[in-house]
């Protein structure tokens, strides 16, 4: 009984310890990361994010021209504007955040980059991803 009893109290210890460290927020590691922009091949992108908006810079890496047809960044909005990207060379997309985001909170995002290739009627595709600390 002395031995359950010894056990009993540390391992409740412990759970009382662990409980008080993710009630803080030491387990959530998107607190410790920092502002991320990641995009599919063939695009190099860059950004940022404000209230209102989210700005992203797209670097065209395919040695050919091609025209983006469509962002769709779930959470934010949809920029529809056929945009030509001549290679090896960037353009700026702002896509409008309807309702907007709130400062000091986290902006989590998997965007689609629907594009076509200037010499081709085919619609490709190319996934990315944005993390983000509204400012």
């Amino acid at each position: 009984m002395e031995f359950l009893m010894t056990y009993g109290w540390a391992i409740l210890a412990a759970i009382i310890a662990i409980g008080a460290l993710a009630s803080y927020g030491a387990f959530n590691p998107g607190k410790f990361t920092g502002n991320i922009i990641l995009a599919e091949s063939p695009f190099g992108v860059t950004g940022t994010v404000d209230n209102n908006a989210v700005t992203i810079e797209l670097r065209n890496g395919l040695g050919e021209p091609v025209i983006i047809q469509q962002i769709d960044m779930p959470g934010c909005g949809i920029y529809a504007i056929p945009t030509p990207i001549a290679p090896s060379t960037a353009e700026i997309f702002v896509i409008s955040c309807s309702p907007p985001l709130v400062s000091g909170s986290a902006f989590k995002s998997d965007f689609k980059i629907d594009y076509a290739r200037s010499d081709s009627s085919l619609t490709f595709q190319s996934q990315g991803s944005i993390t983000y600390t509204v400012p």
